[in-house]
């Protein structure tokens, strides 16, 4: 630190007298500023700033040489260190399937978590869309925030189209419908529509083209054919003749329709 050199003054209506020496005290701060102490008649710092306070933006050692009112200099220095802000990224699968979820990680390191759910832990589970932003703080007290964007994809199949009943003999078609990137079958089938005409559990397995699969299935029923029975009485008497040529019919012929006897 400079000292003040005595200033020798001459008065012819008063003796010469020595200033004391002046001892010039700077006080700095450290939070936002860099500030020599209120008061002195001039202010002249290092970066060129002729100002009482300065706003170091870089690290460094800054010095500032102030006056006083006598005339009087001082010089004395502050070195400013720039501490690092953090820089979190988030992590995570921010694109899944309806139904499942996702831990996003603001990774490690940092001395405090804040998302904007209110979480304040480096890992944060989510099941729905959504802007998703943590503040994050490290071990200087500098605080940077990451943001992410996580997506839902809904996957609403459910019904596969197609008759739920045949006859022994007859066949269907069951189709889940189009649309889907692909298709399995539970009897291996990978096309959109099968044919069926057995009895059973009929799965297929969609894929949607986010990547999302659904089951379902459709149980077959297969109906027995019916079979008909003629009933009835066949006989012919004898004496309904006239209504044959020669009391006997030429020809007989099987309806399949039901024969009621002859009542009489």
């Amino acid at each position: 630190m400079d000292v003040a050199t005595p200033i020798h003054r001459w008065s012819p209506l008063m003796p010469i007298r020595f200033l004391p020496l002046q001892v010039i005290l700077l006080f700095v701060r450290y939070i936002n500023n860099v500030q020599c102490r209120a008061g002195y008649s001039s202010h002249q710092w290092s970066n060129g700033a002729s100002i009482a306070i300065i706003n170091p933006a870089t690290a460094g050692t800054y010095t500032v040489t102030v006056t006083d009112a006598n005339g009087c200099t001082g010089t004395t220095a502050a070195t400013i260190t720039v501490n690092p802000l953090p820089t979190p990224a988030i992590t995570g699968v921010t694109s899944f399937c309806q139904g499942l979820n996702s831990n996003l990680n603001a990774g490690p390191g940092y001395g405090s978590y804040l998302w904007n759910t209110g979480a304040t832990s480096q890992l944060l589970n989510v099941s729905t869309s959504g802007n998703y932003t943590v503040t994050v703080t490290n071990g200087f007290g500098c605080t940077a925030s990451a943001n992410t964007a996580v997506v839902v994809n809904l996957f609403l199949f459910r019904v596969i189209n197609g008759p739920q009943a045949l006859c022994i003999g007859s066949s269907g078609t069951l189709n889940p419908g189009s649309g889907y990137a692909s298709y399995l079958w539970n009897n291996g089938s990978v096309t959109q529509t099968i044919n069926v005409s057995s009895a059973g559990n009929w799965a297929v397995t969609v894929t949607s083209n986010a990547g999302c699969t659904e089951t379902t299935s459709s149980t077959m029923v297969i109906n027995p054919l019916p079979t008909p029975a003629i009933t009835g009485v066949y006989y012919y008497l004898s004496r309904y003749y006239n209504y044959f040529r020669c009391g006997v019919p030429d020809t007989i012929t099987t309806y399949g329709v039901m024969v009621q006897p002859v009542r009489h």
